[in-house]
């Protein structure tokens, strides 16, 4: 083989790894970053209890904010209505956490339902955060 054609193949070779690397990257962040998909459904009070701590919960969640705002409910409707709040050492400035499940989009973090209450133990304010 000359030598001409042992570099030619070499190069071809080196080429051929970048490209396959280059669409290697680009299927993984694909994979990585294009999220998943979230239906969301309409908030079950029963069906929250039922299922614990459940990705179930991050497709009614949203419904429950916009449709059922518990800002003004007391701390024992809330638990009447979404049962026991989980257990975590996250977010101790809020009174009542629920775990609805890992983050949308990337999903490495979880999202959570928080709400404070103030002195009278209503909800002043509720909406979702991320550890």
């Amino acid at each position: 083989m000359s030598k001409q054609k042992l570099i030619s193949l070499i190069i071809a070779g080196i080429a051929s790894t970048i490209a396959l690397l280059i669409i290697s990257f680009f299927i993984f962040m694909n994979l990585m970053f294009s999220g998943r998909h979230i239906d969301n459904i309409p908030f079950d009070a029963v069906e929250w209890r039922r299922v614990g701590e459940s990705e179930i919960r991050q497709e009614m969640v949203d419904d429950f904010l916009q449709n059922h705002n518990p800002v003004g409910s007391t701390r024992q409707d809330l638990i009447a209505l979404l049962g026991e709040q989980s257990k975590t050492h996250h977010f101790q400035e809020y009174d009542l956490i629920y775990w609805v499940g890992f983050e949308r989009g990337f999903g490495v973090d979880s999202e959570w339902l928080v709400l404070k209450l103030d002195d009278q133990n209503v909800v002043t304010e509720a909406r979702l955060v991320t550890d």
